[in-house]
């Protein structure tokens, strides 16, 4: 039995090819017969109810079709093969030619998918809204007004093409999609295909109170997630106490967000003035903004967008930096004092926020004087300087590095004065602390609560002659006998 060699696109069964490549008396092999138009419409036949299958599939169909034995056709297997693939082509350019676009919500928008036939440049991209037919332009990559044309898509033929469309659809209202074709030589568009499927827009859903967090003295952090389906974000700021509506600006010069008046634009308009995009995968973002003032509540919230509207403003998360200042620091501890200075004993107030320790201020005013005569300790200077401590930058002492007690210099001889404290952290400051009043004294005169173990052997020596001197003014008649040792 005779061994058929292989066989494929473009190969002849063995015992064909070697009856093929006997030459002539021309030397040349014998001509092979064109497939007859029975044959193309057997074969056109077969493709079409079977295609996609292998090629032998569709010899043994077109045989069959033609009421020929198996394998009649093998003897010009490459003739059927060009013919096979022109046909299928052929018929996958008129699939793509006539199948409609599809159109799906993702996650930046409206996705149109297309793909154009072979031969084509560009393709044209409606969308038909509420009765209204929207054209796509590719430039400015927006729908244009109803009636109004722009600049066609570039297509990339028998491939899918996705085109996603942002803004200008209606909510609540089906949408589809059309597109129509040219080619590269073509002067004008062939005609509209078929509608896509139906789809109908949706608002997005309410975001979420933001996590708002205070970093500055004059700042916080938003942090905050976008829903399902949102690629943009506004952020709404309003005073509480005025209702001052604030929208924020990216201050390039900063790396920050400052805080405008005005939300929207002119006229009845819900669209916010200025967006910040979110993350593609995540979602998430996180804003600094630097609000107005530093002791006003302001309350903070999101609106999203999804491609087709933007939805109400959420919950709002409210902040007053004045809050997150020091606790008020208890009275210090004055136990040295001389007279142009004072040991001060103090105790920093606890933080409220763990990650942002405190510092203080220690504040000395003579007693009876105004507030303004105040003078602080400058850690940096180791002097009292005036002014107002918290403009003008005093150098602040920091229990770490400074310790709990501090000599203070620079007093007055003979004053009376009133000592407090002041806590300071990132956010600002506290209030004075309980005042404790001391004395400077007028002289080179120290006193000391602490005595050294001389000192206090030589005050018992005082005292002991001092008591000598007292018995010996007595009369001898009351002195108590003293009785004579023994040599």
């Amino acid at each position: 039995m005779a061994s058929y060699g292989l066989e494929g696109p473009g190969l002849i069964p063995g015992p064909a090819r070697a009856r093929a490549s006997r030459p002539t008396m021309a030397g040349l092999p014998p001509p092979m017969a064109a497939l007859t138009t029975a044959e193309e419409d057997a074969l056109r036949r077969a493709l079409g109810e079977l295609h996609p299958c292998p090629p032998a599939t569709i010899l043994r169909a077109a045989e069959k079709t033609l009421g020929r034995p198996e394998g009649s056709l093998d003897a010009r297997q490459m003739l059927v093969t060009a013919f096979c693939n022109a046909e299928m082509s052929r018929i996958d350019d008129l699939k793509r030619a006539v199948a409609p676009p599809s159109l799906a919500f993702g996650d930046k928008g409206l996705v149109v998918t297309f793909t154009p036939p072979s031969d084509v440049s560009h393709a044209a991209l409606y969308l038909h809204v509420d009765g209204d037919k929207l054209f796509y332009d590719a430039d400015k990559k927006k729908l244009l007004a109803p009636g109004e044309l722009g600049n066609a898509l570039a297509a990339r033929p028998r491939r899918p093409n996705k085109v996603v469309v942002s803004g200008g659809l209606k909510v609540g209202k089906p949408i589809t999609a059309t597109v129509c074709y040219r080619g590269p030589a073509a002067f004008a568009f062939g005609p509209e295909g078929a509608h896509s499927n139906s789809v109908v827009a949706a608002l997005p859903l309410l975001p979420g109170a933001p996590l708002v967090q205070p970093y500055t003295a004059g700042g916080v952090k938003v942090h905050f997630v976008a829903p399902p389906r949102c690629f943009k974000v506004a952020i709404r700021v309003v005073d509480t106490a005025s209702g001052d509506v604030y929208r924020v600006e990216w201050n390039a010069d900063k790396d920050l967000y400052d805080c405008l008046l005005g939300l929207t634009g002119p006229g009845t308009s819900r669209v916010p003035i200025r967006t910040i995009e979110v993350d593609d995968h995540t979602r998430q973002s996180t804003a600094k903004i630097r609000l107005r003032a530093h002791n006003i509540e302001y309350a903070i919230s999101l609106a999203a967008f999804n491609g087709v509207a933007w939805s109400e403003f959420g919950p709002a998360s409210t902040i007053n930096l004045a809050d997150h200042v020091p606790l008020v620091p208890c009275a210090p501890l004055i136990d040295t004092i001389g007279e142009d200075n004072a040991m001060v004993r103090f105790s920093p107030p606890p933080s409220k926020l763990s990650a942002h320790g405190s510092q203080v201020v220690l504040a000395f005013r003579v007693r009876g004087a105004p507030a303004d005569a105040t003078r602080y300790f400058d850690s940096n200077t180791l002097e009292l300087v005036g002014g107002d401590y918290a403009r003008d930058a005093v150098g602040l002492l920091n229990a770490k590095k400074h310790g709990r007690a501090i000599r203070v210099r620079g007093l007055a001889a003979a004053t009376e004065y009133e000592a407090t404290v002041i806590g300071a952290n990132t956010f600002g400051w506290s209030a004075h602390s309980p005042a404790t009043t001391f004395k400077t004294l007028p002289g080179e005169v120290e006193v000391t609560g602490v005595q050294t173990q001389d000192e206090r052997d030589a005050e018992a020596k005082k005292r002991a002659v001092d008591v000598d001197a007292d018995d010996s003014d007595e009369p001898e008649a009351k002195r108590p006998a003293r009785k004579k040792r023994r040599q």
